[in-house]
């Protein structure tokens, strides 16, 4: 090692055989501290799933570390292939870009941000794509004979109008649109199969043409999230640090790029839709619109 480090130094400083050696060290930096932090956290997961064999509950950051160790447990055996086998590791760029979801978790980098934040921006233009389908769907109801949805579309214009100047929830003209029979009209089962497509878009939900298959993935999906919500809620978000926060956020297609966010405004927001998907009598795609208004309320000056 000292030879080589001496051989090293004696290599021109304009040599792109310096720049190989350094990029050898961090990639064998990079890797040590990807397989410890993961044997860290598979040490820490095998104690957890024994505490839940004995009965005893877990809380939100405890269920998402046990399931993450488990996903990186399953791709840690093809990772570790370009690790082990030599000069293998010069291929393994080219397969993370082919296949970006590869990469466990402890092996971070930086263009996991970025598609993270791509991600989170599509996810937003499906979501004002949804939007459009679903204000004409209430410029639709418009048309009706019966006064109960007439009153119902009156309380989602006032809503809607809120949201945008305001950016606050009208609570009591949504307990109208609860307890009224509009709600109806914007259960899954009503809607028809492209803005079924679009929410399938907008949550991340492989798309089909079956109506059926489209809405049972749509549901299975809104129960991960609000079994999720529970948990969060259970435990509360103090329990959450700003990187768990930004990933929720994520998940619930939620913008948190904005530089003047503290951790505070990331509890707020999570906060925000917890209260709406606790309730129970308020409809999935309305519940999308409220945040698709609430995007366009923080975007109005872009659009």
């Amino acid at each position: 090692m000292i030879r080589f480090k001496r051989v090293v130094e004696g290599i021109p400083r304009n040599s792109y055989l310096r720049g190989f050696n350094h990029a050898l060290k961090e990639g064998f930096n990079w890797s040590v501290c990807g397989f410890r932090h993961f044997f860290y956290n598979l040490k820490y997961t095998n104690s957890l799933i024994q505490k839940r064999i004995l009965g005893n509950g877990l809380t939100f950051n405890e269920k998402q570390l046990v399931k993450t160790t488990i996903k990186d447990t399953i791709k840690i055996i093809p990772f570790s292939f370009f690790i082990i086998v030599p000069f293998a590791e010069f291929g393994l760029p080219f397969v993370i870009k082919l296949f970006p979801n590869m990469l466990p978790s402890t092996f971070a980098l930086k263009s996991t941000k970025e598609r993270d934040d791509n991600i989170l921006n599509k996810r937003k233009i499906e979501l004002l794509e949804f939007h459009s389908l679903i204000q004409n769907v209430i410029s639709n109801l418009k048309k009706s004979d019966n006064s109960d949805i007439i009153s119902g579309v009156k309380s989602l214009e006032k809503i809607h109008l809120e949201l945008l100047e305001k950016n606050k929830l009208d609570q009591e003209e949504l307990g109208k649109v609860i307890s009224g029979p509009i709600k109806e009209e914007f259960k899954l089962e009503n809607l028809n199969i492209e803005t079924l497509q679009s929410i399938s878009r907008v949550m991340g939900v492989p798309s089909t043409r079956s109506k059926l298959l489209l809405m049972l993935r749509i549901r299975y999906r809104i129960l991960k999230l609000k079994n999720e919500d529970k948990d969060i809620l259970w435990d509360g978000t103090d329990q959450m640090d700003k990187q768990q926060l930004q990933k929720a956020l994520i998940s619930r297609f939620i913008d948190r790029n904005k530089k003047e966010y503290s951790i505070e405004e990331y509890k707020k927001l999570l906060m925000n839709w917890i209260r709406l998907s606790s309730m129970k009598q308020l409809p999935l795609s309305l519940m999308l619109w409220i945040q698709a208004t609430r995007l366009i309320s923080d975007n109005i000056d872009k659009l």
